[in-house]
């Protein structure tokens, strides 16, 4: 749990420095606004990541690519698939390991508590 704690904390920390990095880079100066903008954006993108990876290590995309596997094996004219061949192939959840992946949600989810705080400030 400490360890969680602790890669939550730096991710959003280093996260932070990020945002304002790319504020003044950017914007070319620091403003309330600009540091919103960019905290949903970053905020966004690592919710949409972390959820990415779950429903990839949930298995959703198992049965589409299985699916897709067994039709090329039967309509394809170059290649001859065996049954063998469509068992060894991995599959999207076998590949995509999700060792620990909550600090990106709670990373995520920090950043998005301080923009909407940033938003109600700047209000």
């Amino acid at each position: 749990m400490l360890q969680l704690i602790k890669k939550t904390l730096i991710l959003t920390v280093v996260s932070t420095f990020s945002i304002f990095l790319l504020s003044f880079i950017l914007y070319r100066e620091f403003s309330l606004l600009a540091f919103i903008n960019i905290s949903f954006v970053l905020a966004s993108i690592f919710i949409f990541f972390y959820l990415l990876l779950f429903v990839t290590k949930a298995g959703f995309f198992d049965a589409i690519t299985y699916s897709f596997r067994k039709f090329t094996k039967h309509h394809s004219k170059t290649e001859n698939f065996t049954v063998d061949d469509l068992e060894e192939m991995k599959l999207p959840s076998d590949i995509f390991t999700q060792k620990n992946t909550t600090p990106i949600l709670f990373s995520g989810l920090c950043l998005l508590l301080i923009m909407l705080l940033s938003l109600v400030f700047y209000y």
